[in-house]
């Protein structure tokens, strides 16, 4: 449905500028559209990926379905306060040093810019605080969003959002390559590495979750493979074309990223929603309930089903007569949402 709803929209633009006469070759109506084109399919890929990991994960049962759920509730959730922002800073300071200041070294031919190393240095830095963030402190997470230690579903959501937490570092590289990418007006080939590194965790779920038999664990560890395969084939595309760290560090130019108050706007965001009160209603058919919305794609968690679900559980446990919606109210009647 999200694919097919960007598709939509593309071509409704496309049909507009033909019928106003403005779309011929070399102008920038056109050269947008096929920038545009792969990234939406970029964007369809994960989602459809996280669903068929959650339909592995939900034939486990309702308690291995629930624990995954809220891991990555929570993933998501402190993922993207940092990496979003980082994506969309990398593609615009990349494309402005391309055209103001771009040199190619002097022995390899590649292109040396601050902006490119600067934002390799920075989502290093970053996915290795958020996975510091999570493993150690995955139990004050889970609190936070209602699940108590003696929970039945604790002990597994603790061990699957302490698995996860070890592919943050690969998953911030991945977006800030993918950033600089677009700077350079590639959408293509992030889309095809995406694929690639996404096509092997459709092979390692069922190998790892019923081959194995690892259950969640399993289903964790191929994700985890595939953020790092893509991470490593982007970093590998990138090195072909530009130099990754100069040789000396005070040559890296971090004042512009961190001068840039997008990650702040979102931090301050994310903080409101899970304020003194845990469940605020912002309209009629949305709910926030612990930082996270019950909305399909909306920007506090990722459009699969984990992220409903993860909210759902959450409002059981802190409300138990709350309960919004007939998917909820299955999983409250499903007995983990109760006190002891």
């Amino acid at each position: 449905m999200f694919l097919s709803y960007r598709l939509c929209n593309i071509t409704t633009t496309i049909a507009q500028i033909r019928s106003s006469g403005s779309l011929y070759p070399g102008t920038v109506s056109i050269e947008l559209i096929l920038l545009a084109l792969p990234a939406v399919l970029g964007q369809a890929i994960d989602p459809m990926a996280q669903l068929m990991e959650t339909a592995y994960i939900g034939k486990l049962g309702a308690l291995e379905l629930a624990s995954a759920g809220i891991g990555v509730a929570i993933f998501n959730i402190l993922s993207k306060i940092f990496n979003i922002p980082l994506l969309r800073i990398a593609t615009s300071f990349v494309a402005e040093d391309i055209s103001k200041n771009a040199s190619k070294h002097y022995t390899s031919g590649k292109l040396e810019m601050p902006s490119v190393s600067s934002a390799l240095v920075l989502a290093a830095a970053i996915g290795t605080i958020e996975a510091l963030a999570l493993f150690l402190g995955s139990g004050l997470f889970l609190k936070l969003m209602g699940v108590s230690p003696v929970s039945p579903m604790y002990a597994s959501a603790r061990l699957f959002l302490s698995l996860r937490a070890l592919g943050a570092p690969a998953n911030v590289i991945m977006l800030a390559v993918q950033g600089i990418f677009r700077g350079f007006k590639d959408t293509k080939t992030p889309v095809l590495f995406i694929g690639l590194g996404n096509l092997s965790a459709v092979v390692l779920l069922p190998l790892l979750i019923y081959g194995f038999k690892l259950g969640i664990t399993g289903a964790a560890i191929s994700t985890i493979a595939s953020q790092y395969i893509i991470a490593i084939l982007l970093m590998w595309s990138l090195s072909k074309r530009a130099v990754l760290l100069p040789p000396k560090m005070d040559q890296l130019e971090f004042g512009g990223y961190l001068k840039s108050g997008e990650s702040m706007i979102l931090l301050v965001h994310w903080w409101h929603a899970i304020g003194k009160n845990p469940l605020n209603s912002v309209n009629y058919d949305h709910w926030y309930i612990n930082g996270c919305s019950t909305r399909p794609n909306s920007y506090g968690c990722s459009s699969d089903l984990f992220a409903s679900m993860a909210c759902c559980i959450s409002a059981c446990r802190r409300f138990s007569s709350f309960c919004p919606g007939s998917d909820c109210k299955l999983l409250c009647n499903t007995g983990l949402h109760k006190s002891p």
